[in-house]
């Protein structure tokens, strides 16, 4: 068990000093306008969804609102939401 233990510690400790060597070099380069570019994109995207959102949002809302007028205007429920 302490064998064990000890080769984990051991490859850690190789891993943590390896670390500074290797992340001398640029991987990955973001250009500098990308946030602006991405915060357009994201603007364009919800610009050309709105009125799909508005839909899906409102013609739930709608078709509850108009079931219920219709049940009260039938006497089926009280002000309250009870059956008479």
């Amino acid at each position: 068990m302490k064998a064990k233990i000890l080769g984990i510690l051991t490859g850690i400790a190789g891993l943590v000093m390896a670390l500074p060597t290797y992340a001398v070099g640029n991987y990955i380069t973001i250009p500098e306008d990308f946030a602006t570019t991405l915060k357009a994109t994201v603007s364009d995207v919800f610009t050309d969804l709105t009125v799909p959102l508005v839909l899906v949002i409102s013609l739930p809302i709608a078709f509850w609102f108009l079931a219920r007028v219709v049940s009260l205007i039938r006497g089926g429920l009280t002000a309250r939401g009870r059956r008479a």
